[in-house]
């Protein structure tokens, strides 16, 4: 069994992995502390795991990360913990020595679990993001450099409140998505030929992903092809809420065409969801002077909407890194709007230089 090292006031005792308590031969402070690698389950049986045998529940992700020790198995290792009270899903990759990281990790299966990298040792990362949507992208090292995003890649999932760090953590709950909106056609009030809206999603004003914009609402009279007095209406889809995992995705494009006689039409669109896009519509008119309206709906395009995620790198040191966790930017005249940034947080021992980009998005940078 691996051995590991327990601090005793200002010395260090040895013990064995699993073993009685006994008393080991007391030594200086050590260069490397090795925490014993049992987990103990909150319940036998649960799979659920908040602390190393005999040590007290984990309250913050730098506690247990901070704790982690070296355990002989491959990558990764599929497990839940519980820090804070809550619990969370993860598959962990550890690496017992300076490693390079590039391109995407883990598995293909969407929105489960988190993605947790420990490194003990100097950690560089070139590009590294989740293979898919994933609930967090935690990254630990004794030095940790180089870019890593997740871009896109927020898991559609409830929020949940991450305890970080004492004083640090993400809620649950992220930006509020923005309200649907209304373009409309009026004669005598609204007398543009065209008008188009769409509004922007809130900042968590904190920590946490962003929500979602609106989407575009379009609304066209074509004088001559009817009488001065009809008017046309479009509602677009209001934005979805961020979370703590995720931005919330855009809503639903609208577009109504009117060029029939007095009649008035009106066309809604649907709302965003958690990294979904919502139901837009194309252009609805009528054509040839008809009474039948003619529509063309479109779904959000669910694959590839999805918020920018969540992205925490935490160590010893932070030389320069890069972090990136933006959402979906589709464009004025997409069929959904864009969707809500995501969330990087820095906490290290000693930070040189970290940029972010998170959209509309929170993000917090500070050494610990």
């Amino acid at each position: 069994m691996r051995p590991w090292f327990e601090i005793i006031g200002s010395a260090s005792r040895l013990r064995t992995s699993g073993s009685p308590e006994v008393t080991g031969t007391l030594c200086p402070g050590l260069s490397k502390l090795y925490s014993i690698p049992d987990l103990l389950e909150t319940t036998p049986g649960s799979g659920v795991y908040d602390h190393w045998t005999g040590r007290p529940p984990f309250s913050y992700w730098w506690e247990f990360l901070s704790a982690w020790g070296i355990i002989p198995g491959s990558n990764p290792r599929s497990l839940t913990l519980r820090i804070g009270g809550i619990n969370y899903p993860v598959a962990i990759y550890e690496y017992d020595e300076d490693t390079t990281l590039s391109g995407s990790i883990g598995n293909s299966t969407n929105d489960s679990h988190g993605v947790v990298v420990i490194c003990h040792g100097k950690l560089t990362l070139s590009n590294v993001t989740t293979a898919v949507r994933k609930r967090g992208l935690f990254i630990w090292g004794d030095e940790v450099s180089g870019t890593a995003h997740m871009t896109q890649k927020g898991a559609r999932c409830s929020g949940q409140n991450l305890y970080l760090y004492p004083g640090v953590t993400v809620p649950a709950t992220g930006g509020a998505g923005a309200p649907k909106v209304l373009a409309a056609y009026i004669p005598g009030i609204n007398n543009s030929l065209v008008q188009e809206w769409s509004q922007t999603g809130s900042s968590p004003g904190g920590l946490g992903c962003g929500g979602g914009n609106s989407g575009v609402a379009r609304a066209a009279y074509v004088i001559g092809t009817g009488e001065e007095n009809a008017t046309a209406k479009a509602y677009s889809g209001a934005g979805g809420n961020g979370t703590s995992y995720c931005g919330g995705s855009g809503g639903g494009g609208a577009e109504v065409y009117n060029s029939y006689g007095t009649s008035t039409y009106t066309k809604y669109a649907g709302d965003g969801a958690i990294s979904a896009g919502g139901i837009g519509t194309g252009w609805t008119r009528m054509p040839g002077g008809t009474t039948t309206e003619y529509t063309e709906a479109r779904e959000g395009k669910r694959g590839t909407c999805a918020g920018g995620g969540l992205l925490v790198a935490m160590g010893k040191k932070i030389s320069t890194l890069s972090l990136t966790a933006k959402g979906t930017n589709n464009g004025l005249h997409s069929e959904h709007a864009d969707s809500g940034g995501g969330c990087v947080v820095a906490l290290a021992n000693e930070i040189g230089s970290v940029s972010k980009s998170v959209g509309n998005g929170g993000y917090l940078i500070q050494e610990v």
